[in-house]
């Protein structure tokens, strides 16, 4: 009798244990779904159980908080990219109306220090504009939601571009540009305005942040477009190089801090990458976008 009683009490507990199991593994897997889904459903348990009810009621505790907290930091976000463009649209009328009345002074009529200051106040015009054009074109980036749709795009005679239209400012600053590698006729799915926003970006931090040499490679692989952006830096950089990707950081007073976070976040919408490496001379962009070798533009360009 007492072995049908204890067998009894085994077959219970091992059940208890099976169930105890189970329901473990049912709130790993509501747990993955949230993770993986970002849905918002709390989790629940099929069996009344005291110790886990009060276990998954805590956790749904720390889950509505924490889901609370995402939203009032997308919200302030939203607010953020809001307000940088309206402040961006309010300061641009009024500074055009004074670089307006500035280009309007009769010039000649002013001595040798009246035109120094007159050219003093056009220089502070001018970045002033510079800043105000790059908190603009960061707010437009930040709240595009959607890739545009994607064509056919040259990149190595869009490269080839940009490179051009800031020759004259590398030439001003003494620096010269090399090409490591360029492969010709490369086609990728893309967007070519925002491309030309990418190297334009990468282009203007060589010319502000480095000195001597920038060399450029342009190569491809059956599925990337790997393009490289290496030069000598004008001094060693205080951060780790990834950070130069984060918005408003900059090594200098004259830079917003907004041009490689304008770049990732178009690099990324293109489903591409962009990563940093540093020496103590040197400083590297690495930028990979997507690239179909077999696809049917690709091979028509290289016949």
């Amino acid at each position: 009798m007492l072995i049908y009683v204890l067998l009894s009490i085994l077959i219970l507990l091992l059940f208890y244990i099976l169930s105890m199991k189970q329901q473990l593994r049912t709130i790993q897997r509501q747990l993955m779904v949230r993770q993986h889904t970002h849905q918002n459903q709390p989790l629940h348990l099929q069996l009344l159980h005291r110790q886990l009810n009060t276990l998954v009621a805590s956790w749904n505790d720390v889950l509505a908080h924490e889901q609370q907290l995402r939203q009032a930091s997308v919200q302030q976000e939203n607010y953020y990219k809001e307000f940088v463009s309206n402040i961006s649209h309010d300061f641009r009328t009024p500074l055009t109306a004074i670089k307006g009345s500035l280009q309007l002074l009769d010039v000649s009529a002013l001595d040798a220090a009246q035109q120094q200051k007159y050219q003093i106040a056009l220089a502070h015009v001018a970045r002033l504009e510079a800043l105000l054009h790059s908190f603009f074109e960061y707010a437009y980036v930040m709240n595009q939601q959607q890739t545009p749709p994607l064509k056919p795009v040259q990149v190595d005679a869009l490269l080839t571009e940009a490179i051009a239209a800031h020759y004259a400012a590398f030439e001003q600053q003494k620096m010269r540009i090399e090409f490591a590698t360029i492969e010709e006729n490369v086609w990728l799915l893309s967007d070519d305005e925002w491309l030309s926003r990418i190297f334009d970006n990468l282009l203007q931090n060589s010319l502000s942040h480095s000195a001597e040499t920038l060399t450029i490679s342009l190569q491809t692989t059956e599925s990337q477009c790997i393009m490289t952006f290496e030069n000598p830096l004008l001094q060693p950089l205080k951060q780790p190089p990834e950070i130069l990707f984060e918005r408003f950081y900059h090594e200098q007073s004259q830079s917003t801090g907004l041009g490689l976070a304008i770049v990732r976040k178009l690099v990324e919408q293109l489903g591409g990458s962009i990563s940093a490496t540093a020496t103590n001379d040197s400083l590297h962009f690495a930028l990979i976008l997507p690239f179909d070798k077999s696809s049917s533009f690709t091979k028509t360009a290289e016949m």
